[in-house]
């Protein structure tokens, strides 16, 4: 291959990837105004919260008793969840190259279905971390819940700083998201332990 000094190099060898410049570039949502950031968190969370609860509330239940037995554990486990779901999306990406299947295009649907992925989770964390809530006051009500969870998620977003405002809102659903994590990652242990015997 002859290479000349000064002349672009092929689709092959241009840079970063298809995400760096594209509308996925982190700098775009760091230039939205706190308020529309919050009003979109506000909004995603509610509907993927919907969507879960309307899935299986007695789940919700389960994972408020799971992470607040143990809230600090539920971080880490929650955080595990989601570099989980980011895991999974980069390596789809990195197997569909190896076949030769590259592209923009391409990018954009993984990107896409590991935000699906994550917006899950964050509807799951933040209905569980706002049913948690409700219930100091009064009697456990998921769907209260999920409304104070989703007013949550766009606090966190309007009153701090980009980058801390995204690692608040990860870290508190992460709360939410720990407890159920933990159980299956602990069951499916148990499960294969017993099974040796």
């Amino acid at each position: 291959m002859h290479v000349v000094a000064g002349e672009p190099l092929g689709p092959a060898q241009s840079g970063p990837g298809p995400l760096a410049d594209g509308p996925l570039d982190p700098s775009v949502v760091a230039g939205v105004p706190p308020l529309y950031r919050a009003a979109g968190s506000f909004v995603l969370v509610a509907l993927f919260g919907v969507a879960v609860l309307s899935w299986s509330q007695r789940f919700v239940e389960g994972s408020v008793e799971a992470s607040m037995a143990r809230p600090h554990v539920s971080v880490v486990y929650g955080l595990v969840a989601y570099g989980l779901v980011g895991f999974l999306g980069m390596l789809f990406l990195v197997q569909l190259s190896f076949v030769g299947l590259t592209g923009s295009s391409l990018a954009y649907v993984v990107a896409g279905l590991v935000g699906v992925g994550v917006l899950v989770l964050a509807g799951l964390g933040y209905a569980v971390v706002g049913s948690a809530l409700v219930e100091l006051v009064a009697e456990r009500q998921p769907w209260n819940g999920l409304v104070l969870g989703a007013v949550l998620s766009g606090l966190a977003v309007l009153v701090l700083p980009p980058l801390a405002g995204l690692l608040a809102w990860v870290v508190l659903a992460a709360v939410g998201v720990g407890g159920p994590v933990r159980e299956w990652m602990h069951a499916e242990r148990t499960v294969a332990t017993e099974s040796g015997s």
